[in-house]
């Protein structure tokens, strides 16, 4: 066993000794291979510029450029130098990932393919290298399809160095093309705006492609922003242009327009207000909409740039650390959050991105980040983190940038710019109905001033009615007396409850109205030739600010009549918008969550506030401040917006507009409350005895007895679970208001008789005369 043993011990010396004068095994980093080869590029393309460029008999360089670049390279030995040149730059200083030597290889091939089509030329300047493709492809394919086969080896490899689709690099050189026409087409210094800027071209650019300045007027080195190429909601409105001309259009009352054309939307000729004095109805008047510059143009600072390079290398190093392969393609730079688009190879799971959402956030030092896996439409990981310094977003950028002001929809609004800077618009027609949560300071009440500003800017009274409910009483004080409401602003939840009860009452009717003119949704009944202009219909639109606050105290009483408007109101312009800040189950219960499928969610406390609204997570991770998820009806997730911010003095000064024009007169519905609180089925249709009833059980009592058909004493008993001298002073004061019949003398046992609506003595109180 010892002999066994001592030769082992002998090799091992051995091989000790022998490894001791060895070379050292040198492993680099993956960043320092790629900046050695980025700067190999650097230098062979100088020398190559200086080679071309050197007089003949200069000595070995150009020797060497007579004997073996032209020979090889012909007339595209020029692009040389610059060719080379940008690969190095591009790989030293661009993030490519670990995916620049594929790049470089389809940069090169497309270089040769480049020679090959000089070959084409009537003076052939391809080189050996050019010759030898066209040649060798023109014996196979034909002359005309080797033509079309280098073509597309070339379009290929710019594809593959642009890591670009081909619909985005035709997009891109339409853009350049129109940028550099703006450029040679655009007014010398001075004569635009003072300072000799030009901010038109800078809006007609594509929001994601702009980047912010730095202060120092130069623009930065990271990743052109890409707009997010999401599946487009339907509710989202696209105006045929900008809101500087607003185009004409018909009001639902016919005739002669007052405040179209040109402008801001002023009339040409001074609408005389004396005329309109005896006017009873909205459509009776004359309506001038407010001109676009009461908005105040809220000058949009630079957002203050975080370092994309030091993000993206942390980024692409944690996630390395826990053995996730990715590269950041792409950066979105918006007015809160940046994102970075991100792509893991192949082989990784996107949940496994997901769950390092902290340990990404702790490595960047964020407050908070939201990661969005996938992206929808594409094949990258979006990771959400907060600018230094957040950009107020203004109701009128907006509205220029979406062309609201010139859709066709009266009830299109504000809603605020994505993660790329893109505006959004979106119809509420088209949602139908929206619910909007979040916590306290949040941005809920700025969300619903814009919506209702944003009406107020293209709507007249004789489109756009509205019925307010504040029971905070402060929130939306500001529309009161507004000639676009149905109703004072409501702060008290039982004439919140008769005003839903009377809307409901209202879409029966209107769906009657539909049906005997045999079209389907109010649009069809408005452009109906038969309508007369009087009768047409207006949109109504329901604001509930503080939805929680209504259940509360109303319970299912309200419940009740909103899910039956958000069932069916859709098709008789009825539009609901429920905002709460408490987003409980008992609140937002199943009923209204199935019938308000469009959803805005602000920050949340919890996770469970998030799901309660979206059903999903996501909201938690907001920061405030009007950063919503905004969940339309038609796409599978929520998109991230930052919130347009409307100020006290624009909301001052367009309800201002509206009442000067108004002259203080109101056009409130007085029949709009009169059976406010019939929920159509006459279960509590009584709403004018509880205020004339001695006994607060009058109301429940009557109910009692229209739903059975008779009434008796002992039935009341019974039923209220009352003593018999209660019962009986009932019973005599429903008699007394001429709900049921006088007792039969002969046999007091029979039931009494009910009365129908007609008999009833609708506010005849005790002291009436008539009674």
């Amino acid at each position: 066993m010892a002999a066994r043993r001592r030769p082992a011990v002998r090799r091992t010396t051995r091989t000790r000794r022998r490894s001791a004068f060895d070379f050292p095994n040198v492993q680099l980093p993956p960043e320092v291979i790629r900046s050695l080869v980025g700067l190999t590029l650097l230098v062979l393309g100088i020398v190559t510029a200086i080679m071309l460029l050197l007089p003949a008999e200069q000595g070995t360089l150009t020797n060497w450029a007579r004997t073996v670049v032209l020979p090889n390279f012909g007339s595209g030995r020029w692009l040389l130098p610059f060719f080379l040149l940008g690969a190095g730059a591009l790989i030293e200083w661009r993030p490519l990932g670990s995916g620049w030597k594929t790049r470089l290889v389809a940069a090169f091939i497309a270089y040769a393919a480049f020679l090959g089509l000089l070959e084409f030329l009537p003076v052939r300047g391809g080189g050996r290298i050019g010759t030898f493709l066209a040649d060798a492809l023109s014996g196979m394919i034909t002359r005309p399809g080797a033509f079309v086969a280098l073509t597309a080896v070339l379009v290929g490899g710019i594809l593959v160095v642009a890591n670009a689709r081909l619909a985005e690099f035709v997009g891109g050189l339409r853009r350049a093309a129109g940028g550099v026409g703006a450029a040679v087409t655009a007014p010398r210094p001075g004569n635009g705006s003072p300072d000799g800027s030009h901010p038109e071209r800078a809006e007609r650019m594509p929001a994601g492609l702009r980047r912010p300045d730095d202060g120092g007027g130069r623009r930065g080195d990271m990743p052109t922003a890409i707009p997010s190429e999401i599946p487009m909601s339907q509710t989202v409105v696209t105006g045929a242009g900008t809101a500087a001309g607003r185009p004409a259009r018909t009001p639902l009352g016919g005739g002669p327009v007052h405040g179209t054309a040109q402008g801001f939307g002023l009339s040409s000729a001074p609408v005389d207000l004396l005329e309109a004095e005896d006017a009873t109805r909205p459509i009776d008047r004359p309506w001038t909409l407010p001109p676009l510059d009461m908005l105040q143009p809220h000058l949009e600072k630079p957002v203050s740039r975080a370092d994309h390079a030091t993000n993206i290398r942390i980024i692409e190093e944690k996630l390395r650390s826990f053995d996730i392969p990715a590269e950041v393609i792409a950066t979105n730079t918006g007015p809160v959050v940046t994102q970075y688009e991100v792509r893991p190879e192949r082989h990784v799971k996107v949940s496994r991105i997901e769950s390092l959402a902290d340990d990404l956030a702790m490595a960047l030092r964020a407050r908070t980040i939201r990661i969005e896996a996938p992206i929808p439409g594409k094949d990258v990981v979006g990771i959400e983190i907060p600018n230094i310094q957040s950009e107020v977003v203004g109701l009128r950028k907006v509205v220029d940038d979406t062309g609201m002001l010139d859709t066709e929809g009266r009830l299109s609004f504000a809603l605020g710019r994505d993660v790329s800077g893109k505006a959004y618009a979106v119809d509420l027609a088209k949602m139908p109905h929206l619910l909007v949560a979040g916590a306290t300071g949040s941005g809920k009440s700025v969300s619903i001033n814009a919506l209702i500003t944003s009406i107020l800017m293209h709507a007249k009274p004789d489109e756009v009615r509205m019925i307010l409910v504040d029971l905070k009483r402060v929130e939306l004080a500001a529309y009161d007396k507004l000639p676009h409401l149905l109703q004072p602003v409501i702060v008290e939840a039982r004439e919140a409850k008769a005003a839903l009860n009377g809307a409901v009452r209202q879409m029966e009717e209107r769906y009657k109205a539909l049906a005997s003119k045999t079209v389907r949704n109010v649009a069809s009944y408005n452009a109906n030739p038969d309508v007369r202009p009087e009768d047409r219909l207006p949109y109504i639109v329901i604001v509930i600010d503080e939805l929680a606050d209504l259940i509360m105290h109303e319970g299912r009483k309200v419940e009740d009549p909103i899910v039956k408007i958000a069932q069916k109101a859709r098709a008789v312009g009825i539009h609901l918008v429920l905002a709460t800040q408490r987003p409980s189950v008992n609140v937002v219960t199943g009923l209204i969550k199935a019938n308000v499928p469009s959803r805005i969610a602000f920050a949340m406390a919890s996770m469970i506030d998030s799901r309660t609204v979206l059903d999903a997570p996501g909201a938690e991770d907001l920061i405030g401040r009007g950063d919503m998820l905004f969940q339309p009806v038609d796409l599978p997730r929520p998109i991230r917006l930052q919130g347009v911010f409307v100020s006290d003095a624009e909301v001052t000064a367009v309800t201002g507009h509206w009442r000067d024009q108004a002259g203080g007169q109101t056009f409130y519905d007085e029949s709009f409350l009169a059976f406010g609180d019939d929920d159509g089925n006459g279960a509590t249709q009584f709403g004018w005895l509880a205020a004339v009833a001695e006994d607060d059980m009058v109301v429940e009592a009557a109910q009692l007895v229209t739903t059975l058909g008779k009434a008796s004493t002992s039935m009341l008993q019974t039923k209220l679970k009352v003593g018999f001298s209660r019962a009986s002073r009932l019973m005599d004061e429903l008699e007394r208001h001429g709900v049921i019949g006088p007792q039969d003398a002969r046999n007091p046992a029979v039931p009494r008789i009910v009365y129908g609506r007609d008999n009833w003595l609708v506010g005849r109180g005790e002291d009436d005369p008539d009674d």
